[in-house]
């Protein structure tokens, strides 16, 4: 749950819960909270009733911090699309660049790689469109800084192979919205006024 190399002298874990409502399962969440050292967040997005964690590091002399939901209400867009045998690449004005390659087997599992220089926040998904016209969202997504000015997004479709799909697709919207609970205690026990703003997002 917390980084692979432990928690420094100076730092602390600190683990925090949401629940939120939405009005829409076609609705996009992504929550953190600030300022921070690492994270890893859990929970689901999409439901009526939805139970978001994350296990946070932080410096251990931090007693309060800035819980943030942005909050993507317009409908995904495809970015890019291939249909899996070769490299695409495209560029969104205002957006950034991207690299679409072919996607491979590593024997049971369908792993397709995108090279991207996005400018701003975006919720986003890969998505693999089977013979059938049936999307399926990819079941594990990494992202790893490159050498150069680009991020590498790897992701895996469980139990897929690339003779099942007509068309790969990563498809982007905005966050366009935000929620922030300000002066929130880190402190067990200790309570504080907190303060809630919220309005809409600059990309």
């Amino acid at each position: 749950m917390f980084p692979p190399g432990g928690i420094a002298p100076k730092q602390r874990g600190l683990i925090w819960s949401a629940r939120y409502a939405l009005p829409s399962a076609d609705i996009g969440i992504e929550a953190h909270i600030t300022p921070e050292d690492a994270n890893m967040g859990y929970g689901g997005v999409g439901d009526n009733d939805v139970l978001y964690s994350e296990a946070a590091v932080i410096s251990k002399d931090q007693t309060t911090g800035t819980i943030r939901f942005d909050v993507a209400t317009s409908h995904l867009q495809t970015a890019i699309a291939s249909d899996g045998k070769k490299t695409v690449t495209t560029h969104q004005a205002g957006i950034g660049d991207f690299v679409l390659n072919p996607a491979t087997s590593d024997g049971k599992d369908l792993v397709v790689t995108l090279l991207t220089n996005i400018h701003g926040k975006f919720q986003a998904r890969f998505v693999a469109v089977d013979k059938n016209g049936m999307p399926m969202t990819a079941n594990e997504t990494s992202s790893q800084a490159t050498n150069g000015q680009m991020n590498e997004i790897t992701a895996r479709f469980y139990n897929m192979s690339l003779n099942q799909i007509q068309q790969i697709r990563y498809e982007m919207r905005p966050y366009d919205l935000f929620v922030e609970f300000q002066n929130v205690s880190l402190v067990p026990g200790k309570h504080t006024n907190v303060q809630i703003e919220y309005g809409n997002s600059i990309n």
